[in-house]
């Protein structure tokens, strides 16, 4: 009997680290992009931001991740994010998919905020410096999702 509780142990054990390295391997080498970020609506609350989301699986092993929880923020500064849910995707070895498009709800609170270290910003800039281009929001995007059941968060990516 112990022999048996023995091996059915080893056995989970090895499940369980295949489980954790194919995890690791999927999240150091796929990529989830965001594709298209656009402004989708404008209301009394803020800026709605639509974002297209896109995952590169180049391992060669299907994975299942959640549906990522995408955090927006500028220069640090947390601005908003997707509210997590349970979603899961199965994405095939070897392949690129196309995740749902996501919503971030921007209140203009956290642009309001932001505005005016623009505007000082914006002032101190010599006149030929002046540009829409030194006065764009430098937005940065990193998502937190389960790969496997493993989590995994990413380094911060500039979108802007």
């Amino acid at each position: 009997m112990s022999k048996v509780l023995l091996f059915t142990a080893a056995g989970g054990a090895l499940l369980w680290i295949s489980r954790m390295l194919s995890a690791k391997q999927m999240s150091e080498n796929s990529v989830i992009r965001i594709l298209r970020p656009r402004v989708s609506k404008t209301n009394w609350y803020g800026l709605t931001i639509a974002l297209d989301v896109a995952v590169d699986n180049p391992t060669n092993k299907s994975v299942t991740i959640t549906s990522p929880v995408i955090t927006l923020s500028s220069s640090g500064q947390h601005l908003a994010s997707t509210p997590p849910n349970r979603n899961t995707f199965r994405i095939e070895a070897l392949s690129q998919s196309m995740l749902n498009s996501v919503e971030i709800q921007l209140p203009w609170t956290s642009l309001v905020r932001y505005a005016g270290g623009m505007l000082t910003k914006f002032q101190e800039l010599p006149d030929g410096q002046r540009t829409l281009e030194n006065l764009a929001v430098p937005l940065e995007y990193k998502y937190t999702t389960y790969v496997n059941g493993v989590l995994y968060e990413s380094n911060p990516e500039r979108i802007v």
